[in-house]
């Protein structure tokens, strides 16, 4: 994978649980290029309910690996 990869459609998303989502509320900002200052892409703007979801879901991925801890 490249890093020209991670611009794909699919990828300007948050990765949570094992899947692509959108952001909880929707939003997105720019990606802008350093050396001409051209957008390359937009991405989800993840906020502090995405964190969240994001951590309950590792928490919970984690306690199905290993049950004891």
């Amino acid at each position: 994978m490249s890093g020209m990869d991670l611009l794909e459609p699919g990828r300007r998303t948050l990765f949570i649980g094992g899947s692509w989502q959108e952001a909880a509320g929707g939003g997105r900002f720019p990606v802008l290029d350093p050396a001409d200052g051209s957008t390359l892409t937009d991405v989800a703007d993840g906020s502090a309910d995405d964190a969240r979801r994001a951590l309950e879901a590792a928490v919970a991925d984690q306690k199905a690996k290993n049950p004891i801890a």
